[in-house]
């Protein structure tokens, strides 16, 4: 079965404050999706003003030159970020832009989830979309791609209200249940079509944990690939860890519990009835 072509991978979430291995890890990495038929990255985003978007940047430029899609972008980081915090966040937007044109990604994110990381009382949720589409607007002048924002789940009801402005692409973080996940899908199909899509997902139980039972966690994972593909999406961006945090073996893209991984990318990839991985 070939490999929709819409589906994507979250990648670097497992790196904070050191370079990411290029040469070793990331390579390896970057040639199992290839392998598995996955071209399509959205990179981990760090706050606007941190001291590692270096990091970023140097992984943005091997991603690209590796034949990926790219995705990458920047969040106001602060929970509970002010008003002052938040215009300076704004503010610095046009220049990440820039820097991100240089390297020649594909997307922008102008941020994800912020209605959840401001303090709702001197910058509210209404107040913060409209200031994300004007600056979707100052970045579209300084950045020749996509230029994008995501949010959670519980916000596709208000940017469908407000609307997107000059934002190209709306991505939409889904978890949750499948009634609630396959619910969700189709709202933000309905309400924003081809320039909609999935930012993030994976199971109703998010993260390997206490409760782990991977074939379960395979199984649901398919079954939500498989409709993705069908629901008319355009494009949906798999959430995962691989190298060791929330108990996620290294190399298993939280697909199994042991090594294999070109394996398990296959299974989810092509939609697989499980196997003995």
């Amino acid at each position: 079965m070939a490999v929709w072509s819409g589906f994507g991978f979250n990648y670097g979430h497992d790196v904070s404050t050191v370079a990411y291995d290029l040469t070793g890890t990331v390579n390896h990495d970057f040639g199992n999706l290839l392998a598995a038929g996955c071209t399509k990255l959205r990179l981990a985003y760090r706050p606007y003003n941190s001291n590692f978007m270096s990091h970023t940047y140097n992984l943005a430029t091997y991603a690209k030159a590796r034949g990926f899609r790219v995705t990458a972008g920047v969040t106001v980081g602060t929970t509970g970020a002010n008003l002052t915090q938040w215009n300076a966040y704004i503010a610095a937007l046009p220049s990440i832009a820039t820097q991100y044109q240089t390297i020649g990604i594909d997307e922008f994110a102008i941020g994800n989830e912020a209605e959840l990381h401001i303090d709702g009382t001197t910058i509210t949720a209404t107040q913060a979309r409209s200031d994300l589409k004007d600056a979707a607007t100052a970045c579209k002048a300084v950045f020749s791609g996509v230029v994008s924002y995501q949010a959670d789940s519980g916000n596709i009801a208000a940017w469908a209200s407000a609307g997107r402005g000059t934002i190209d692409r709306l991505g939409f973080n889904i978890y949750g249940s499948d009634s609630s996940f396959r619910t969700n899908v189709s709202s933000v199909v309905t309400n924003f079509g081809a320039n909609g899509y999935i930012s993030e997902w994976s199971t109703q139980d998010g993260y390997i944990g206490s409760n782990w039972n991977e074939a379960s966690w395979s199984d649901n994972l398919v079954s939500r690939s498989a409709f993705l593909e069908g629901s008319g999406i355009a494009s949906a961006y798999f959430f995962c860890y691989n190298a060791g945090a929330y108990n996620v073996a290294k190399d298993t893209w939280g697909l199994k519990a042991s090594t294999g991984d070109r394996i398990a990318l296959d299974r989810l990839l092509r939609r697989r009835s499980r196997v003995t991985i």
